[in-house]
């Protein structure tokens, strides 16, 4: 599945209070980009899929996304979270650790953050 945000959440659904979707100009500053905000480390700052996927055709999921980051502190983690019930239960597939993990040190850059799971 892929979502860009430019026409609301997509797959997704609404993340609560702590998840929003919010215009950043593009680097020309003749448009915008919709992209999805999280903030702090809550139950309200999560991004769901609307639907169940059925993924049992598949070997491996691979995820990819964009992240910059604004005010997270060293040792502030962000999980990736596999369910392959429903929702019933949830595993860590992974977990990168703000300033711990090579590719997200410092607030203000955009990382391109990829992993693959079985």
């Amino acid at each position: 599945t892929f979502d860009d945000f430019q026409s609301g959440w997509g797959n997704f659904k609404d993340g609560g209070d702590d998840a929003k979707l919010v215009h950043i100009p593009m680097s020309d500053g003749d448009e915008t980009n919709m992209v999805a905000r999280l903030r702090d480390n809550s139950k309200e700052s999560v991004m769901r899929l609307k639907e169940a996927k059925d993924t049992t055709q598949y070997d491996a999921l691979r995820v990819s996304f964009w992240l910059e980051t604004e005010k997270v502190d060293h040792g502030d983690a962000l999980l990736l979270e596999y369910s392959s019930d429903g929702g019933s239960n949830w595993e860590i597939v992974k977990e990168w650790i703000f300033g711990e993990d090579a590719d997200l040190n410092d607030n203000g850059i955009v990382y391109q953050l990829n992993t693959t799971f079985y």
